[in-house]
């Protein structure tokens, strides 16, 4: 029996995992003991990481739809047609109607490439991912005011070094208990003060030293007022704008439910401690208005630049940063180098041997809108489908002219496709991921798959369809051709069994100025605030979730159950399991009312996985300016009897 060392394909922590291996099958998986990243332990996703290399759900073979159903042909087979498809539309309708969606989930390998082909293959800079539905707020705001990897985030390591920390948004501790989790309670056993700013009263209060409960509609708002409390009394280390202190100032202190006292000493914890961390997940926290919020509170306390400081934003996906740093966006290349600059555009075109598309790219969205006319894309490692916001996405995405879907797994979006290739899940590829503090490692493999293909492989086997080849062999060359364009990784090195961090520098801080009304209360005709809440064993429409038979089993999509406190099910005249009409601006729902004492007074929690139930409620979303993310309001509602 031998085993093979890897990496965790969930979430963004990078957790270190052996896969044990008996006659080419894998039989289990368990961590590796001495990764620096998760020191041993799993949480139940990483226990069960083994089960999708054998889902009866994996794709078998390219398959190609013939009148109403996908039917399974030969490789060559789908890549003539495939390739024929790409050329008559770029040929009719030039690059900028084709685009390509990738994944968080992808390889930096496999996403390089992906990049590649688009801009000079396909010409076109429509590039994108998954992720401008959820964290490419984070991301982007990041970027802007801290730069490009700087000591602004912290690392796992440092965080159990930590005076003080500040958790908000996502069940923290249950979705990432053992690399996360674990280091907050070790930074509270040494001392740590632990301020947990969440309105469900879930388990973990019982570890922290502070709890603030905002409903939904005041957490913006609590976040500026604890920036109004760092200048008021004078606990701010950095200089603000005049422009910022006024405005900041508009936001009161006093909120509903949660005592002055109560914020005035976390303010003060956070903002007096040696080092402070703030920890949220990017899932999660998707307005970018909260993350402008919490950067400036960072930024305000003088908490960004030290070993043991800054923020930690942590993703539900394995590659989120990698997937970023090879230049899935539509305006940057690999390494966030502006691709309308001649200066960073050069050596890319040097190296290709092609001169770059000059068409302005598209988002997701914005490829979406009829208008732009987009008629083809190339969706890779990612259900696309099931993370659409709303239901005129959807719409769209199924009346596009051509799809080509790259997957391991039969998912919805493949049911969209003109043609479908099976690529190689986690633990058949090689590759690697950049964890979300910055450290490059490498994958493991127990073989070659005998069903799917690198989506690298596949992707070069296409461009010698087009007549253009990328001529890549292995993911080492790959890496090399990474290191030679991107000077954010040239000096990474694949040797180190643990990783190899990428370089940090310290950086000067911009603050952003607060565009954002204080809020703290919902309006009188829709008195209730919706949240959506993560489980862990669920995690939304996670594709190895469901290709898992011992996480499937808790996967609870067919029972759309609402939460609401036992006081508010008592003043509505509600029983558990009595149906109850919710209705937003939007739209309405019909589901089954639960009691949960963990949910404040005044708020309505689903699941992440009811997708329909929520986006019917939840409507377009808004699209920011500044970072091209879509993210939903405060979404408020009111609930009766049905």
């Amino acid at each position: 029996m031998d085993t093979i060392g890897t990496i965790c394909p969930f979430c963004g922590c990078g957790s270190g995992t052996y896969l044990r291996v008996n006659d080419d099958e894998v039989v289990g998986a368990y961590p590796i003991l001495k990764h620096p990243v998760n020191r041993g332990k799993l949480c139940v996703r990483g226990w069960w990481s083994n089960q999708c290399l054998k889902s009866t759900s994996r794709l078998k073979s390219p398959m190609i739809r013939k009148g109403e159903s996908l039917k399974e042909v030969e490789w060559d087979e789908a890549l003539d047609f495939c390739s024929s498809k790409l050329l008559e539309i770029r040929k009719s309708s030039g690059g900028h109607s084709l685009g390509v969606i990738g994944s968080p989930a992808l390889t930096n390998e496999d996403a390089f490439v992906l990049m590649k082909f688009a801009r000079t293959i396909l010409k076109t800079n429509t590039v994108d991912g998954s992720y401008r539905f959820s964290s490419s707020a984070t991301l982007s705001l990041l970027n802007q005011s801290l730069g490009i990897w700087t000591n602004g985030i912290a690392s796992f390591e440092n965080l159990e070094k930590a005076n003080a920390v500040i958790v908000i948004g996502g069940n923290i501790f249950q979705e990432f208990p053992d690399v996360i989790g674990a280091r907050i309670l070790e930074a509270r056993d040494n001392g740590a003060k632990i301020i947990l700013i969440d309105p469900l009263r879930d388990k973990p209060q019982r570890f922290v030293n502070i709890h603030l409960k905002p409903r939904p509609p005041a957490l913006i708002s609590l976040i500026n007022a604890m920036s109004n409390l760092l200048i008021q009394n004078g606990l701010s280390r950095f200089e603000a704008g005049k422009e910022f202190i006024k405005k900041i100032k508009s936001f009161a202190i006093e909120f509903p439910g949660i005592p002055t006292s109560s914020i005035e000493e976390a303010t003060k914890i956070y903002a007096q401690s040696n080092n402070s961390i703030i920890v949220y997940c990017s899932d999660e926290l998707t307005d970018p208005n909260l993350i402008r919020s919490l950067i400036n509170l960072a930024i305000l306390s003088g908490h960004i630049n030290g070993p043991e400081q800054g923020l930690i934003p942590i993703s539900r996906s394995p590659n989120l940063q990698g997937a970023c740093d090879m230049g899935l966006v539509p305006d940057l290349l690999s390494g966030y180098q502006d691709i309308d600059k001649e200066e960073t555009k050069a050596p890319f075109e040097k190296h290709w041997g092609v001169k770059l598309p000059l068409d302005k790219g598209l988002t997701i969205h914005e490829a979406l809108d009829p208008d732009q006319k987009v008629k083809g894309l190339l969706i890779a490692g990612d259900n696309l489908l099931g993370k659409l916001p709303s239901p005129e996405l959807i719409k769209s995405l199924k009346e596009m002219d051509f799809i080509a879907v790259f997957d391991g797994f039969l998912t919805d979006t493949c049911n969209l496709a003109h043609v479908v290739f099976p690529i190689s899940p986690p633990g058949e590829c090689d590759g690697t991921f950049t964890n979300l503090e910055g450290r490059v490692q490498s994958l493991g493999k127990i073989g070659d798959s005998k069903i799917g293909k690198p989506l690298w492989s596949i992707i070069s086997k296409l461009s010698d369809k087009m007549k253009h080849p990328l001529k890549y062999t292995s993911d080492q060359a790959i890496f090399e051709e990474i290191k030679a364009l991107t000077p954010l990784y040239s000096q990474v090195s694949l040797n180190e069994k643990a990783g190899m961090f990428l370089p940090r520098r310290k950086s000067k801080p911009k603050m952003f100025v607060v565009d954002e009304t204080p809020i703290n209360e919902p309006p009188k005709e829709f008195p209730f605030s919706l949240i959506v809440k993560n489980t862990l064993s669920s995690w939304g429409r996670n594709t190895l979730v469901k290709a898992s038979p011992i996480l499937k089993r808790e996967y609870l999509e067919e029972r759309t159950e609402a939460k609401v406190n036992p006081s508010d099910s008592k003043s509505l005249g509600l029983r558990p399991g009595d149906k109850i009409k919710i209705t937003s601006k939007d739209g309405e729902v019909i589901a089954s009312v639960g009691l949960d004492n963990s949910v404040v007074e005044g708020t309505v929690v689903f699941h992440s996985h009811f997708v329909d139930s929520i986006s019917s409620l939840l409507g377009k979303g808004k699209v920011d300016p500044q970072t091209k993310g879509i993210y939903y309001k405060d979404t408020f509602v009111r609930v009766g009897k049905a």
